[in-house]
């Protein structure tokens, strides 16, 4: 397994828009329904902890599209692309994750930021982002991504689910035991009481 101890994503499934197609992005014989099936398999052997099949179903779709989707994405505000980022994003996250590649870590927050120009609404891309940051060892950087997490479940918090709050918390005081500032404690305080209010609302609603 990897020998990170930053959890593995949960919340990896949940990153992706409906699919609407590639953009011109993939090559010929890679439609978009072939990639979502490596996605997939890569998602489900990453999250059983097959860290080798997983890195393995992963690498080498990022070496081959990832460099196409972020070019097109510097001169396309084309919605159909904002999916293939996404996908290639996770991808990436498992391959740098599984690998404890540095270099794969960084095109995953390249694709997740590529992405949220896209789609700056995508919460579960966000969180994505910021777990990467976290594993990619920016504590700085992780911390804002997930302060600014945090204020985007504010703002439409009757959307997001108390057990991805607990998660992100979980991970933010991961990070502390590793050597981040404790001050991070707060903001993870912080979601757990925001998951305690919503879950309060979804009893109250029942």
């Amino acid at each position: 397994s990897p020998s990170s101890r930053v959890p593995l994503a949960l919340s990896l499934s949940a990153t992706r828009l409906p699919r609407r197609g590639c953009a011109g992005t993939l090559r010929p014989d890679m439609t978009p329904e072939t990639l979502d099936a490596a996605w997939r398999a890569a998602w489900s052997d990453f999250l059983s902890n097959r860290v080798l099949l997983a890195e393995r179903r992963a690498t080498p779709l990022v070496r081959e599209h990832l460099p196409a989707a972020l070019d097109a994405a510097q001169s396309s505000d084309d919605a159909m692309l904002a999916d293939r980022l996404v996908t290639l994003a996770d991808l990436a996250h498992i391959a740098g994750a599984c690998g404890n590649d540095a270099a794969l870590l960084r095109q995953s927050i390249a694709a997740y930021d590529a992405h949220l120009r896209l789609s700056p609404s995508n919460t579960s891309a966000m969180r994505m982002r910021a777990e990467t940051l976290l594993r990619s060892r920016d504590l700085s950087g992780a911390f804002q991504a997930f302060r600014a997490l945090y204020d985007a479940s504010l703002a439409a918090s009757s959307e997001v689910a108390p057990f991805q709050l607990l998660h992100d918390a979980e991970v933010a005081e991961d990070a502390v035991r590793l050597g981040a500032d404790p001050t991070a404690l707060a903001t993870a305080a912080a979601w757990r009481d925001l998951a305690a209010q919503l879950g309060a609302g979804d009893e109250e609603a029942a």
